[in-house]
């Protein structure tokens, strides 16, 4: 499965202005491939994004429950909050196969906001 760092960013958007405890069934607004999202979630956990329970033991082997964002996490997403500087980040990687580490996605955004605040 492959990497959506659109999907990344819209969970990261959606766990912000959720309530706390939210689960994979949250996420359904934004695609309706349960295996997608868990994948997603997953990639939220390997990069300390959330905190997180594994609720795998009601049934589902990839349900988790969502405490709350880290602080790695609240960091990564002010970094591509403004829908404008994402575009523009968007269009930069599209020209190295449209994706990149989040480090560097971290970065470019940095410059972008630089750049605009003439830093």
């Amino acid at each position: 499965m492959k990497r959506d760092l659109d999907l990344l960013r819209d969970m990261l958007l959606l766990i912000e202005s959720s309530e706390p405890e939210i689960t994979n069934d949250t996420f359904a607004e934004l695609s309706d491939d349960p295996q997608l999202i868990a994948f997603h979630i997953q990639l939220l956990i390997d990069a300390d994004f959330i905190a997180y329970y594994d609720a795998s033991t009601l049934g589902n082997p990839n349900y988790f429950i969502i405490t709350r964002m880290t602080f790695a996490g609240c960091e990564y997403l002010d970094s591509v909050r403004n829908t404008t500087i994402w575009e523009q980040v968007k269009r930069k990687l599209s020209a190295v196969g449209g994706s990149a580490s989040l480090d560097v996605i971290t970065s470019l955004c940095a410059d972008l906001v630089k750049s605009q605040l003439g830093i």
